[in-house]
């Protein structure tokens, strides 16, 4: 468990710093929970799984994109699998993990797989109708649909429900930023 929450510490800073350095230090952690799984508590499993899977996805995104260039990890598409493998595994053990059904349709995403995504993110919010990050991924995925005053309307919810805390500077900023590319630029 203290490798598993570690790493997901350094994943997390990773993510809020935007530094790939602490993604590249989390992975040898992931590694040794993976090979200690049978190690976990059944009530832990589900999300131990999904956060070493988050871990992977956020590999697997700085590997695609090139952010991250290091031998030493495997490829994309093989972090993507492990990722899915693990959430299937989570869900399976406890179908309405939200962080699984949510890191599910961040997956799902990355592959785009929109309409399948989209189906995951339903999931989060049917279990959590305000979950900030669950209406954040649900305006991304519909904007990549096509579908675009409803990702207006989604992603304005989600930034209503992230505002006012310092912490969710950046997530509004992508928020802002997605809008600004579905909102038709006013003539002058």
């Amino acid at each position: 468990m203290t490798c598993s929450n570690y790493a997901a510490l350094l994943t997390n800073r990773a993510h809020n710093e935007r530094q790939v350095d602490w993604d590249i230090k989390a992975y040898p952690y992931y590694r040794q929970v993976l090979s200690r799984l049978n190690q976990v508590p059944p009530s832990q499993l589900a999300t131990v799984q999904s956060s070493v899977a988050y871990g992977l996805i956020r590999l697997g995104q700085g590997v695609a994109a090139k952010a991250i260039i290091d031998k030493t990890l495997p490829p994309a598409n093989q972090l993507f699998d492990q990722a899915e493998q693990l959430l299937q595994q989570a869900l399976q053990h406890q179908p309405d993990h939200l962080n699984a059904r949510l890191f599910h349709g961040v997956l799902l995403f990355e592959r785009e797989q929109y309409p399948e995504a989209l189906q995951s993110i339903e999931q989060v919010l049917c279990l959590n109708p305000q979950h900030p990050t669950g209406l954040r991924r649900k305006g991304f995925i519909l904007a990549k649909l096509g579908r675009r005053e409803e990702a207006i309307e989604v992603l304005t919810q989600a930034k209503a429900c992230l505002a006012g805390k310092s912490d969710n500077t950046e997530f509004i900023a992508e928020i802002d930023e997605v809008l600004r590319t579905l909102r038709p630029k006013a003539k002058l």
